[in-house]
């Protein structure tokens, strides 16, 4: 699915939890970041994306103006590793709002924001933060999706971490199967923003 025809545009930053307890799970987590982004117009300069991954630290991979007009770059950018440790939930969310959706880092005035944050939902470091710092993107006017990843999913945290409806803003993914199912909701939602 390609949203071109859909004329959106957005400022999507991908937040990866790339910690060891989804290891596993960590390959389901870029095939959906890869897919989406297959679907996202920006080889035109209509969508920008960057991402996040996170465990105990976090890294800014890509920021939303380092690959502005090749959606081929940000699907290879997307490819890095797995380094396991805990999960900083909180950071990473806040480095999305804090450094990703800055003007010197691409985010760009009038556009609509994302963040689609694949996690299995069990912060570790600084947890007690996390809810808030999903609630300072949120009022930051940025629009949360959180995905849920792997077999074994902290539903509680997933459906704070989205914005609301809570249900229409989170997804699952319980197997590689899921991958494309997904995919093509968290489309069918973006291209309708």
């Amino acid at each position: 699915m390609l949203c071109a025809a859909c004329d959106v545009r957005l400022d999507v930053v991908f937040v990866i939890d790339i910690s060891g307890s989804i290891q596993q799970e960590y390959v389901n987590a870029i095939n959906l970041a890869t897919a989406v982004s297959y679907g996202l117009d920006v080889d035109s300069g209509s969508v920008r994306i960057g991402a996040v991954a996170y465990s105990t630290s976090v890294v800014a991979q890509f920021y939303l103006n380092d690959y502005t007009t090749s959606r081929e770059a940000v699907v290879n950018a997307l490819r890095f590793d797995n380094i396991g440790g805990a999960t900083d939930t909180a950071d990473a969310l806040d480095t999305a709002l804090n450094t990703q959706f800055t003007a010197p880092h691409g985010a760009r005035s009038a556009v609509k924001k994302v963040v689609i944050i694949i996690t299995d939902g069990y912060s570790n470091v600084k947890a007690d933060q996390t809810l808030s710092r999903a609630q300072a993107l949120k009022d930051a006017g940025v629009l949360v999706y959180s995905v849920g990843n792997g077999d074994s999913q902290q539903m509680s945290e997933l459906l704070a971490l989205a914005s609301t409806p809570s249900t229409d803003f989170m997804f699952a993914i319980n197997s590689p199967d899921d991958i494309d199912s997904v995919a093509n909701s968290l489309l069918d939602k973006l291209c309708a923003l």
